[in-house]
């Protein structure tokens, strides 16, 4: 849905259901497992926690990934990952598929790149969700477009 005003935008608010939606003002520190659940379209950190982490790595282009990796770079450097409670994002509406079809060569692409550094893939349910449409295949050295 598209708001027309920006005070119709608390209707619209929509928590992702795999993403912990803490009491507004509060502040819930995510497990570990919860690193794997950033998404850099709305975060905030102080100027030394980027410069420990590096700012996002260029080895990713396009979508897929970039997040994943600088979560597992601060997960990597004990950076706490935080939910806080009443912060929600709106992200400018635009149409969307799902799985992202249109951007599977960028999803296969980072996602090696993200599996050659943390030796795993990320995005697995979209792969997966590919693989069941015929469009990728899991080989003994990852995912590939399929044959």
């Amino acid at each position: 849905m598209r708001p027309e005003r920006a005070d119709t935008l608390g209707a619209l608010t929509a928590p992702h259901a795999a993403r912990p939606h803490p009491a507004d003002d509060a502040i819930e520190r995510a497990g570990d497992g919860a690193y794997d659940l950033f998404w850099s379209l709305s975060f905030a950190l102080t100027r030394e926690a980027w410069l420990l982490l590096g700012g996002f790595s260029p080895d990713y282009e396009g979508y897929g990934a970039e997040d994943t990796d600088y979560a597992a770079r601060a997960r990597e450097h004990g950076v706490p990952l935080l939910w806080v409670g009443g912060a929600h994002a709106y992200h400018q509406w635009h149409p969307t598929q799902s799985p992202p079809v249109q951007h599977v060569d960028d999803i296969l692409r980072n996602g090696a790149a993200f599996a050659a550094r943390w030796g795993r893939w990320p995005m697995l349910g979209w792969l997966e969700a590919f693989e069941r449409m015929g469009i990728v295949e899991r080989g003994p050295d990852g995912w590939r477009r399929a044959a």
